[in-house]
């Protein structure tokens, strides 16, 4: 059979040609080839439907992510206010459980100094003898030495046999701290003196000095003040004052700015050295000299400058050992409240002042 696709094959016999099926056949082939071409323009176009497509999803993923990060901070968003709620709601009670607590403190203290206990025989010890063993354990083995168990010991007695006279660790703390508030308060026989300079610097001392043979005070936890000692002394920063002349609230801004600078000035001494230790180390001037050439400290760099950093800095350590600070410093705010008095315009010879008590008699062996 003759294929009209093969151009050079021979018709058979009894076969003839179909004139113009050669050029027909051709043309059809050219027809069908035509959608094949592979030309620059084509390709281009391609690659530009394949961009545009990839562009648009990405777009559409950065869209989605861009929602989803937006929902998520507006949940961290409400988050962050629940939180803020519930610390704000929890600043409340906590300050709620802390009045509280010190209402309950209070109570506890009034009730050691209140109760009325009643034994059924003679007690072998007294508040006072406890006390003072306390305070000899704290004087000779330190503050963190004093537990029921070391005072019991010390006592010669059995830790249960101690709570019977003190119920708590507390309270065994309230009844130290009123014993060394007998040392600060006026001795027996003597009075509070009429001057209110000479008798703040009076009890001012007796307080540095209580500090200074029990340093270990200044570690006590806060404890509640209303034994007859601290009552006593409170009563005697009144005395002291009252001839001021300055109404009742002012007189007690007065004696409690001087408690506070005695307190202040004996926890700032814990970290200065004796006298006779103070050296002028020379790594510790190269490093304040250090520190001086940043420029951050000019007051320190002009007296530097003045007097030789070796010079300046013996100074500082002179005047932090000096034995008199203290009292230079006392007469300093003294002098403050005095100018205070002058502008109040109030007269303190002429002012009253309540009766003086009668001076104490001196405690006997059965006291």
């Amino acid at each position: 059979m003759y294929d009209v696709t093969r151009p050079n094959q021979q018709p058979g016999p009894g076969r003839e040609q179909v004139p113009g099926a050669r050029g027909a056949a051709g043309g059809a082939a050219k027809k069908r080839a035509a959608p094949r071409s592979d030309g620059p323009d084509d390709e281009k176009a391609v690659t530009r439907q394949v961009g545009d497509k990839v562009t648009r999803k990405i777009e559409k993923v950065a869209a989605q992510q861009e929602r989803a990060i937006a929902r998520t901070q507006q949940r961290m968003a409400q988050l962050e206010r629940h939180s803020q709620r519930h610390e704000q709601a929890m600043a409340r009670m906590a300050e709620t459980v802390d009045k509280l607590d010190r209402l309950t403190a209070h109570l506890e203290a009034l009730e050691l100094w209140t109760r009325d206990d009643v034994p059924s025989r003679k007690p072998r010890f007294s508040r006072e003898d406890i006390a003072r063993e306390a305070i000899r354990i704290a004087d000779d083995e330190g503050f963190e030495a004093l537990s029921m168990r070391n005072l019991a010991t010390a006592l010669g007695a059995g830790t249960m046999t101690l709570y019977h006279y003190v119920k708590t660790k507390d309270e065994l703390l309230a009844l130290v701290s009123d014993e060394v508030m007998g040392e600060v308060v006026m001795p027996p026989g003597e009075l509070v003196p009429d001057d209110w300079r000479e008798a703040l610097t009076t009890l001012a001392h007796r307080s540095l000095d209580a500090i200074i043979r029990h340093p270990w005070m200044l570690d006590m936890p806060d404890v509640i003040q209303i034994g007859p000692n601290s009552v006593r002394h409170f009563d005697e920063t009144l005395q002291a004052v009252a001839s001021t002349g300055l109404p009742i609230a002012d007189q007690l801004e007065v004696s409690s700015a001087v408690d506070h600078y005695v307190f202040g000035f004996c926890l700032s001494s814990r970290q200065d050295l004796p006298a006779d230790k103070q050296v002028v180390d020379d790594g510790m001037l190269d490093y304040v000299v250090s520190l001086m050439e940043t420029g951050n400290y000019p007051a320190l760099q002009a007296r530097a400058d003045e007097l030789g950093a070796e010079t300046m800095w013996s100074i500082v350590h002179e005047v932090v050992a000096d034995p008199g600070r203290f009292d230079r410093g006392l007469q300093m705010l003294l002098d403050g409240l005095e100018l205070r008095i002058e502008r109040a315009g109030v007269n303190p010879a002429s002012s009253g002042r309540p009766p003086r008590p009668s001076a104490r008699p001196a405690r006997g062996p059965d006291d």
